[in-house]
């Protein structure tokens, strides 16, 4: 994928965004890269915290991740699940250059309980969150502390 390829991307997807509860609109958003070996994402706003970690998957031309949570409310309600976010893009042509890019179906919001998160995909091991930081705290942890985090903590 080429770099004009890959902005225009993620440009696209920031000014696609507006429907995730709790986010200003994309152009307060902050990018942070995550790495899917080793980080779990630590997600806390006024309506809970949830903790995520991904892994890579690609089905056909959808090539993206799917992930693991597990939420608290604020309330204290404590849910887990499961879901998947990809990228399914087509360029006319398939040139580089050549035209607008076609979204043929792509699912890049995580949702995490009540926390939601803009993704977007950076390679078989890692992608892009978009996050307003007035809104949403995020926190980096080992994947392996997934299961026995304390997400109260986390508080907001």
């Amino acid at each position: 994928m080429t770099r004009s390829f890959a902005i225009t991307i993620i440009l696209a997807s920031l000014f696609a965004f507006s429907g995730a509860r709790g986010q200003r609109p994309a152009d307060d958003a902050i990018s942070a890269a995550v790495y899917y070996a080793d980080q779990a994402l630590v997600l806390s706003t006024k309506h809970g915290t949830a903790v995520v970690k991904f892994t890579s998957t690609k089905d056909g031309d959808k090539l993206g991740a799917h992930y693991h949570y597990r939420f608290v409310s604020a309330e204290g309600k404590e849910t887990s699940g499961e879901g998947d976010v990809y990228e399914n893009y087509k360029r006319p042509n398939q040139q580089p250059a050549a035209g607008p890019i076609v979204d043929l179906g792509s699912k890049t919001v995580v949702e995490a309980g009540e926390t939601k998160l803009r993704w977007s995909r950076g390679s078989d091991q890692s992608g892009w969150i978009y996050y307003v930081p007035e809104e949403m705290t995020v926190q980096i942890a080992n994947t392996d502390s997934f299961e026995k985090l304390e997400l109260r903590r986390f508080k907001k």
